[in-house]
């Protein structure tokens, strides 16, 4: 099984180039990548800061294509 740091998976996702999303939730981090001033590829990460497992970083993998 998988775990993945939260902060570390957020962190990592900043230095490939996805920004903060303006659509804001009190249970979401919303993060966007442009390319071109096109979206590509949108993603979220739970503002709890639990570990994420395996479906967490499938679902990811998902919303990334």
């Amino acid at each position: 099984m998988a775990v993945l740091d939260s902060k570390k998976a957020y962190k990592n996702l900043k230095k490939k180039g996805f920004i903060d999303s303006p659509n804001k939730s009190d249970e979401h981090i919303y993060l966007e990548f442009f390319h071109e001033n096109k979206l590509y590829f949108h993603t979220k990460l739970s503002h709890n800061q639990q570990d994420l497992g395996d479906w967490h970083i499938k679902q990811m993998s998902i919303q990334c294509n």
